[in-house]
């Protein structure tokens, strides 16, 4: 088993007062000084741990406290001598999630087509073209039009008969 080397750890903001240790190779760690990719904002990158278990993968945000083993993936003194990763951002043609309501009450015995709230949702791949469903329009109460949720029957709205309603909205962006 290789032997770890005296490499530390630094941050910089490119400038003398910006650089600080993060972590030292005394710590337990022989750091490669070549980061292998980004995770958000961290770092991943190979490590020669002193404890025993060869090259395995770590990550830092910058900080001591966020520098740390991302897990022990072959145990043992070969280590896992990480490489190759890619990273995906998001994954073309994935359903939009998290359907928002911009607001979720509405008057009694209002008028047929009044906005109740405007729909929204987040999509991974960055398509904003959204297509809503009513699945379940609370007995025809509601129905979507134009990315909103709007009343469908206002006479059948009637707070002494029910207090709320729940209703069930799909969506999907066509990729």
């Amino acid at each position: 088993m290789p032997t770890p080397v005296g490499v530390d750890l630094w941050v910089t903001d490119g400038t003398a007062a910006g650089t600080r240790l993060v972590k030292s190779s005394q710590d337990g760690g022989g750091f490669d000084p070549k980061p292998m990719g980004t995770l958000g904002d961290s770092v991943v990158f190979p490590v020669l741990d002193s404890s025993g278990s060869g090259v395995e993968l770590w990550i830092s945000d910058g900080t001591a406290r966020g520098t740390h083993l991302v897990q022990d993936i072959n145990p043992g003194p070969d280590g896992s001598d990480p490489g190759g990763f890619v990273e995906i951002r998001h994954l073309p043609g994935s359903e939009p999630t998290n359907i928002t309501l911009s607001k979720n009450t509405v008057a009694e015995a209002v008028a047929d087509g009044t906005v109740v709230g405007k729909l929204n949702a987040a999509d991974p791949d960055g398509n904003d073209g959204f297509t809503y469903l009513v699945l379940d329009d609370a007995g025809g109460r509601f129905a979507v039009s134009g990315g909103k949720l709007v009343v469908a029957d206002g006479l059948s709205l009637d707070f002494e008969q029910n207090a709320s309603y729940s209703v069930q909205v799909q969506v999907t962006d066509g990729a």
